[in-house]
């Protein structure tokens, strides 16, 4: 039908909304996330912490730039367990203090027992 009215297969222009944000912009949004990579930003704290730099857009937005700039929201990977040749140098150092004073020493034990899976989703490059 459109050959036969203009005798043009090419993509038309697409009709849509303005972009709301500028590339100025974009950035701005990217380097909050980077700024904060390890505190497992929402789209919403983004936008929060956007609005003070005039730049008021919806965290629908927000997500759109951060997945056009690469970023997908996972949860966190896991760092990956010691090798072999860490283990290696970590049993070296442990025998190298074996005869260490420990009496000057005052050391402390922290562990994190979670009772349920904490599922904290972290914005990342893939």
């Amino acid at each position: 039908k459109r050959w036969d009215e203009t005798k043009d297969l090419s993509n038309r222009e697409r009709i849509g909304g303005s972009r709301k944000t500028t590339t100025e912009q974009d950035e701005i949004i990217i380097g909050v996330v980077r700024q904060h990579v390890d505190e497992g930003l929402t789209s919403q704290k983004i936008q929060e912490q956007v609005k003070g730099d005039d730049i008021n857009v919806n965290a629908r937005t927000i997500r759109r730039r951060l997945n056009e700039a690469g970023f997908r929201y996972l949860k966190l990977l896991q760092k990956p367990l010691l090798t072999e040749h860490h283990q290696k140098k970590r049993l070296a150092w442990s025998k190298s203090l074996l005869n260490y004073n420990w009496n000057r020493m005052m050391t402390t034990d922290e562990t994190v027992f979670r009772l349920h899976d904490v599922k904290r989703l972290f914005w990342q490059t893939s």
